[in-house]
Protein backbone atom coordinates (compact mmCIF):
# COMPACT_ATOMS: atom_id res chain seq x y z
CA UNK A 1 0.00 0.00 0.00
CA UNK A 2 2.92 2.17 0.17
CA UNK A 3 3.51 2.38 -3.63
CA UNK A 4 0.05 3.07 -4.12
CA UNK A 5 -0.59 5.90 -1.61
CA UNK A 6 2.77 7.56 -2.79
CA UNK A 7 1.48 7.35 -6.47
CA UNK A 8 -2.27 8.36 -5.64
CA UNK A 9 -1.75 11.60 -7.24
CA UNK A 10 -1.67 9.52 -10.98
CA UNK A 11 -5.45 9.25 -10.30
CA UNK A 12 -5.86 12.90 -10.02
CA UNK A 13 -5.54 13.66 -13.35
CA UNK A 14 -7.15 15.87 -15.76
CA UNK A 15 -9.78 12.55 -16.24
CA UNK A 16 -11.01 13.10 -12.50
CA UNK A 17 -10.93 16.87 -12.49
CA UNK A 18 -13.24 16.83 -15.43
CA UNK A 19 -15.26 14.11 -14.00
CA UNK A 20 -16.20 16.47 -10.91
CA UNK A 21 -16.54 19.59 -12.77
CA UNK A 22 -19.02 18.06 -15.16
CA UNK A 23 -20.46 16.26 -12.15
CA UNK A 24 -21.18 19.59 -9.80
CA UNK A 25 -22.35 21.45 -13.15
CA UNK A 26 -25.27 18.87 -13.37
CA UNK A 27 -25.75 18.96 -9.65
CA UNK A 28 -26.43 22.90 -10.25
CA UNK A 29 -27.71 23.14 -13.52
CA UNK A 30 -31.28 21.10 -11.91
CA UNK A 31 -32.14 19.85 -15.51
CA UNK A 32 -31.90 23.27 -17.36
CA UNK A 33 -29.76 24.56 -19.74
CA UNK A 34 -26.36 26.86 -18.31
CA UNK A 35 -26.82 28.84 -21.52
CA UNK A 36 -23.25 27.80 -22.98
CA UNK A 37 -24.00 24.47 -22.19
CA UNK A 38 -27.38 21.93 -22.22
CA UNK A 39 -28.56 19.69 -19.94
CA UNK A 40 -27.97 17.03 -22.76
CA UNK A 41 -24.64 17.68 -23.34
CA UNK A 42 -23.52 18.00 -19.46
CA UNK A 43 -25.00 14.57 -19.40
CA UNK A 44 -22.32 13.45 -22.35
CA UNK A 45 -19.21 14.98 -21.25
CA UNK A 46 -19.87 13.25 -17.69
CA UNK A 47 -20.69 10.17 -18.64
CA UNK A 48 -17.12 10.21 -21.22
CA UNK A 49 -15.41 11.61 -18.62
CA UNK A 50 -16.65 8.73 -16.39
CA UNK A 51 -15.69 5.70 -18.56
CA UNK A 52 -12.35 7.33 -19.28
CA UNK A 53 -11.57 7.81 -15.08
CA UNK A 54 -13.56 3.96 -15.24
CA UNK A 55 -10.70 2.99 -17.51
CA UNK A 56 -7.66 4.84 -15.85
CA UNK A 57 -8.38 3.40 -12.33
CA UNK A 58 -9.12 -0.08 -13.68
CA UNK A 59 -6.02 0.29 -15.44
CA UNK A 60 -4.26 1.14 -12.52
CA UNK A 61 -5.49 -1.36 -9.91
CA UNK A 62 -4.90 -4.49 -12.74
CA UNK A 63 -1.33 -2.86 -12.89
CA UNK A 64 -1.33 -3.03 -9.19
CA UNK A 65 -2.45 -5.71 -8.12
CA UNK A 66 -0.21 -7.77 -10.76
CA UNK A 67 3.00 -6.25 -9.82
CA UNK A 68 2.10 -7.06 -6.04
CA UNK A 69 1.57 -10.66 -7.03
CA UNK A 70 4.38 -10.83 -8.62
CA UNK A 71 6.88 -9.43 -6.78
CA UNK A 72 7.49 -6.53 -9.34
CA UNK A 73 9.15 -3.27 -8.49
CA UNK A 74 6.20 -0.34 -8.56
CA UNK A 75 7.74 1.20 -12.47
CA UNK A 76 8.85 -2.34 -13.42
CA UNK A 77 7.45 -4.08 -17.13
CA UNK A 78 6.52 -6.80 -18.65
CA UNK A 79 4.58 -8.47 -21.31
CA UNK A 80 1.09 -8.20 -19.46
CA UNK A 81 1.32 -4.96 -18.36
CA UNK A 82 2.58 -3.57 -21.46
CA UNK A 83 -0.46 -5.46 -23.20
CA UNK A 84 -2.62 -3.66 -20.38
CA UNK A 85 -1.73 -0.20 -20.83
CA UNK A 86 -2.33 -0.82 -25.03
CA UNK A 87 -5.65 -2.29 -23.98
CA UNK A 88 -6.32 1.22 -21.79
CA UNK A 89 -5.40 2.64 -25.04
CA UNK A 90 -7.12 1.18 -27.65
CA UNK A 91 -10.46 1.84 -25.21
CA UNK A 92 -9.44 5.31 -24.82
CA UNK A 93 -9.29 5.93 -28.40
CA UNK A 94 -12.31 3.71 -29.18
CA UNK A 95 -14.75 5.75 -25.88
CA UNK A 96 -13.14 9.52 -27.56
CA UNK A 97 -14.43 8.10 -31.30
CA UNK A 98 -17.96 7.53 -29.66
CA UNK A 99 -18.36 10.53 -27.72
CA UNK A 100 -17.44 12.80 -31.08
CA UNK A 101 -20.31 11.14 -32.62
CA UNK A 102 -22.95 11.65 -29.75
CA UNK A 103 -21.48 15.00 -29.37
CA UNK A 104 -22.62 15.74 -33.06
CA UNK A 105 -24.94 13.62 -32.77
CA UNK A 106 -24.71 11.29 -35.48
CA UNK A 107 -25.59 7.58 -34.30
CA UNK A 108 -22.44 5.12 -33.71
CA UNK A 109 -24.41 2.64 -35.33
CA UNK A 110 -25.22 4.41 -38.54
CA UNK A 111 -22.02 5.84 -38.12
CA UNK A 112 -19.77 2.29 -38.42
CA UNK A 113 -22.32 0.96 -40.38
CA UNK A 114 -22.00 3.25 -43.36
CA UNK A 115 -18.20 3.67 -42.57
CA UNK A 116 -18.07 0.07 -43.43
CA UNK A 117 -16.73 0.02 -46.99
CA UNK A 118 -14.13 2.85 -45.73
CA UNK A 119 -12.67 1.07 -42.69
CA UNK A 120 -12.12 -1.80 -45.51
CA UNK A 121 -10.63 0.14 -47.44
CA UNK A 122 -8.60 1.78 -44.30
CA UNK A 123 -7.45 -1.83 -43.51
CA UNK A 124 -6.41 -2.15 -46.85
CA UNK A 125 -3.91 0.54 -47.01
CA UNK A 126 -2.89 0.34 -43.30
CA UNK A 127 -2.72 -3.84 -43.51
CA UNK A 128 0.92 -3.54 -42.62
CA UNK A 129 0.29 -1.67 -39.41
CA UNK A 130 -2.65 -3.62 -38.87
CA UNK A 131 -0.44 -6.76 -38.67
CA UNK A 132 2.04 -5.13 -36.61
CA UNK A 133 -0.55 -4.49 -34.09
CA UNK A 134 -2.00 -7.63 -33.91
CA UNK A 135 1.38 -9.48 -33.29
CA UNK A 136 2.30 -6.75 -31.09
CA UNK A 137 -0.69 -8.23 -29.03
CA UNK A 138 0.44 -11.73 -29.51
CA UNK A 139 3.94 -11.03 -28.76
CA UNK A 140 2.91 -9.11 -24.99
CA UNK A 141 0.49 -11.72 -24.24
CA UNK A 142 3.04 -14.58 -24.56
CA UNK A 143 6.68 -14.86 -22.70
CA UNK A 144 8.46 -16.26 -25.72
CA UNK A 145 10.07 -12.58 -26.17
CA UNK A 146 10.09 -10.43 -22.86
CA UNK A 147 11.60 -7.30 -21.75
CA UNK A 148 14.94 -7.47 -20.46
CA UNK A 149 15.58 -10.57 -22.71
CA UNK A 150 19.00 -10.92 -25.23
CA UNK A 151 17.93 -12.01 -28.70
CA UNK A 152 19.20 -12.04 -32.45
CA UNK A 153 16.64 -11.61 -35.48
CA UNK A 154 17.70 -10.57 -38.49
CA UNK A 155 21.63 -10.14 -38.21
CA UNK A 156 20.43 -7.38 -34.98
CA UNK A 157 21.51 -8.79 -31.93
CA UNK A 158 20.40 -7.35 -28.49
CA UNK A 159 18.10 -6.78 -25.27
CA UNK A 160 14.69 -6.06 -25.47
CA UNK A 161 13.67 -3.03 -23.69
CA UNK A 162 9.96 -2.25 -25.11
CA UNK A 163 7.99 -4.12 -27.06
CA UNK A 164 4.82 -1.59 -29.20
CA UNK A 165 2.18 -2.27 -30.92
CA UNK A 166 4.18 -1.24 -34.07
CA UNK A 167 7.71 -2.62 -33.64
CA UNK A 168 10.50 -4.23 -30.60
CA UNK A 169 12.76 -2.01 -29.39
CA UNK A 170 16.55 -2.93 -28.83
CA UNK A 171 19.79 -2.08 -27.78
CA UNK A 172 22.74 -3.55 -29.08
CA UNK A 173 26.31 -3.87 -27.33
CA UNK A 174 27.21 -0.63 -28.91
CA UNK A 175 24.08 1.03 -27.44
CA UNK A 176 22.28 1.92 -30.40
CA UNK A 177 18.56 1.71 -30.73
CA UNK A 178 17.20 -0.49 -32.68
CA UNK A 179 13.71 -0.84 -34.20
CA UNK A 180 12.40 -4.16 -35.38
CA UNK A 181 8.92 -4.00 -37.07
CA UNK A 182 6.75 -6.94 -35.73
CA UNK A 183 5.86 -9.11 -38.85
CA UNK A 184 9.75 -9.70 -38.73
CA UNK A 185 9.31 -11.48 -35.96
CA UNK A 186 6.43 -13.99 -37.93
CA UNK A 187 8.77 -14.32 -40.96
CA UNK A 188 12.39 -14.15 -39.24
CA UNK A 189 14.38 -16.42 -37.08
CA UNK A 190 14.67 -15.31 -33.62
CA UNK A 191 17.05 -16.74 -30.93
CA UNK A 192 16.36 -15.81 -27.80
CA UNK A 193 19.80 -16.20 -25.78
CA UNK A 194 17.91 -15.53 -22.61
CA UNK A 195 15.44 -18.81 -22.50
CA UNK A 196 17.27 -20.96 -24.17
CA UNK A 197 17.84 -24.59 -22.42
CA UNK A 198 21.13 -24.43 -21.43
CA UNK A 199 23.17 -21.07 -21.43
CA UNK A 200 26.22 -22.06 -23.45
CA UNK A 201 27.95 -19.05 -24.91
CA UNK A 202 29.91 -19.86 -28.29
CA UNK A 203 32.67 -17.42 -29.84
CA UNK A 204 34.32 -18.26 -33.21
CA UNK A 205 37.26 -16.83 -34.09
CA UNK A 206 39.79 -17.40 -37.46
CA UNK A 207 43.59 -18.75 -36.42
CA UNK A 208 46.07 -18.66 -38.53
CA UNK A 209 48.68 -22.07 -38.47
CA UNK A 210 51.89 -20.11 -37.60
CA UNK A 211 50.27 -19.71 -34.43
CA UNK A 212 48.46 -22.94 -33.59
CA UNK A 213 50.25 -25.51 -31.90
CA UNK A 214 47.64 -27.50 -30.66
CA UNK A 215 43.65 -27.31 -29.98
CA UNK A 216 44.23 -28.10 -26.22
CA UNK A 217 47.30 -25.35 -25.58
CA UNK A 218 44.67 -22.66 -27.29
CA UNK A 219 42.46 -23.87 -25.19
CA UNK A 220 43.99 -24.41 -21.66
CA UNK A 221 45.56 -20.66 -22.72
CA UNK A 222 42.08 -19.42 -23.17
CA UNK A 223 40.46 -20.89 -19.68
CA UNK A 224 43.73 -19.64 -17.93
CA UNK A 225 42.15 -15.79 -19.23
CA UNK A 226 39.26 -16.25 -17.44
CA UNK A 227 40.76 -16.96 -13.93
CA UNK A 228 38.80 -14.18 -12.61
CA UNK A 229 35.37 -15.37 -14.01
CA UNK A 230 35.99 -19.04 -12.88
CA UNK A 231 33.44 -18.70 -9.96
CA UNK A 232 30.60 -17.92 -12.58
CA UNK A 233 31.27 -20.63 -15.32
CA UNK A 234 30.31 -24.17 -15.25
CA UNK A 235 34.19 -25.94 -14.68
CA UNK A 236 33.39 -28.69 -16.76
CA UNK A 237 31.85 -26.96 -19.56
CA UNK A 238 34.99 -25.54 -21.12
CA UNK A 239 35.33 -26.85 -24.95
CA UNK A 240 37.48 -25.77 -27.82
CA UNK A 241 36.79 -27.36 -31.25
CA UNK A 242 37.46 -26.84 -34.95
CA UNK A 243 34.52 -25.44 -36.75
CA UNK A 244 36.33 -25.78 -40.76
CA UNK A 245 39.61 -26.02 -41.49
CA UNK A 246 40.96 -23.63 -44.35
CA UNK A 247 44.22 -23.67 -46.35
CA UNK A 248 46.01 -21.07 -44.04
CA UNK A 249 44.05 -20.56 -41.05
CA UNK A 250 41.33 -22.75 -39.19
CA UNK A 251 37.84 -21.46 -37.45
CA UNK A 252 38.07 -22.55 -33.99
CA UNK A 253 35.00 -22.10 -31.17
CA UNK A 254 35.13 -21.55 -27.89
CA UNK A 255 32.81 -22.75 -25.85
CA UNK A 256 31.74 -22.58 -22.21
CA UNK A 257 28.26 -22.47 -20.05
CA UNK A 258 27.11 -19.74 -17.24
CA UNK A 259 26.35 -20.61 -13.93
CA UNK A 260 23.52 -18.05 -13.96
CA UNK A 261 22.69 -16.12 -17.29
CA UNK A 262 23.80 -13.01 -16.99
CA UNK A 263 24.74 -10.89 -20.29
CA UNK A 264 27.30 -8.16 -18.55
CA UNK A 265 28.84 -11.10 -17.26
CA UNK A 266 28.67 -12.62 -20.85
CA UNK A 267 29.86 -9.07 -22.45
CA UNK A 268 33.03 -9.11 -19.88
CA UNK A 269 34.10 -12.40 -20.17
CA UNK A 270 33.64 -12.23 -24.10
CA UNK A 271 35.73 -9.17 -24.17
CA UNK A 272 37.92 -11.15 -22.25
CA UNK A 273 38.18 -14.01 -24.64
CA UNK A 274 38.99 -12.02 -27.11
CA UNK A 275 41.90 -10.35 -25.58
CA UNK A 276 43.04 -13.40 -24.48
CA UNK A 277 42.85 -14.90 -28.17
CA UNK A 278 44.98 -11.73 -29.19
CA UNK A 279 47.41 -12.11 -26.65
CA UNK A 280 48.00 -15.49 -27.57
CA UNK A 281 48.84 -14.79 -31.08
CA UNK A 282 50.90 -12.05 -29.99
CA UNK A 283 53.06 -14.12 -28.31
CA UNK A 284 53.53 -16.95 -30.56
CA UNK A 285 54.67 -13.92 -33.51
CA UNK A 286 57.32 -13.06 -30.21
CA UNK A 287 58.84 -16.45 -29.93
CA UNK A 288 59.01 -16.95 -33.73
CA UNK A 289 60.56 -13.93 -34.12
CA UNK A 290 62.59 -14.60 -31.16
Amino acid sequence: MKNFSKNINWLLSFQTIFFFVFLFLLIISNKRDLGFLSFKMLVNFFEYFSILLIISISNYLIQFFYRKRKYLKFNAEDNFILAIKQLSNIFFYFASIVFLLIFFEISPRQAFTSLSIVAAAIAIVFKDYLSNAINGMIMMFTDEISIGDHIEISEQKGKVINITLSDVHLINDDDDLIYIPNNIFLVKEVINYTKRPTKKISIEFEISYRFLSSIEEVESYLIKGLKDFIDKIEQESFNLKTVEIKHDFSILRFQYILKVPNFEDEKKIRKQTVRSIIKYMNEKEAEKID
